[in-house]
């Protein structure tokens, strides 16, 4: 049997070596005991190995638990099994807050993903903007804090700017501290972009 193992273990699949050795043998191998001779003896069939190929079923799909796990195995999975209703203990409230590596407040709004990955957890100042304007933060822009005080979030100091005028606006280092002075960089942040624009036409 060891023999057989090792020299047809390289080139074919689980399912396969499986088949071939209950037909040899008359022994049923599962899956798990094939993978542990191979890591064992460090043997590797070359193929996809455990991952599951396209199109292929579960050994256990339609199955009871009971004739693919041991009574001791199903009572010790009692214990960490979801049940019905059940909050996770990680489970963050609507309306909590957290910190960003980068000092950014963020707000929970959903237990779950509502359009897209991650979209659950929303900027402060944003949420703060969409309030006291009645309206979404429009596409491709952002709101920055006028004193850069990134916990300062009265709407007054909360100023909102499109991708290209910030990036525009710390590209020439222009400097702001409040928000006649944010207001100020923005402004010349569009006036110089227009001027690149219109330079960039008369060469066409």
């Amino acid at each position: 049997m060891f023999e057989f193992m090792r020299s047809f273990i390289p080139g074919h699949t689980e399912p396969e070596i499986r088949a071939e050795f209950l037909a040899r043998f008359g022994i049923e191998l599962t899956e798990g005991q094939i993978a542990n001779f191979k890591t064992r003896f460090g043997i590797k069939s070359g193929t996809h190995g455990g991952r599951f190929q396209k199109g292929r079923k579960s050994e256990t799909k339609g199955r009871p638990q009971s004739e693919w796990m041991s009574a001791e195995a199903i009572e010790r999975t009692r214990a960490t099994r979801f049940k019905k209703g059940n909050i996770p203990h990680n489970t963050r409230e609507v309306g909590e807050e957290r910190v960003t590596v980068d000092g950014y407040v963020e707000v929970h709004v959903a237990q779950c993903r509502r359009e897209k990955h991650n979209d659950q957890w929303v900027l402060k100042q944003r949420l703060v903007w969409e309030q006291h304007h009645g309206m979404p933060v429009p596409e491709g822009c952002k709101v920055i804090f006028c004193d850069g005080n990134r916990r300062n979030f009265d709407p007054e100091n909360l100023l909102l700017v499109t991708d290209e005028e910030l990036m525009r606006m710390n590209w020439e280092g222009a400097g702001w501290s409040d928000r006649e002075t944010a207001e100020a960089a923005r402004e010349l942040a569009r006036v110089r972009s227009a001027i690149s624009k219109a330079e960039r036409r008369a060469k066409q």
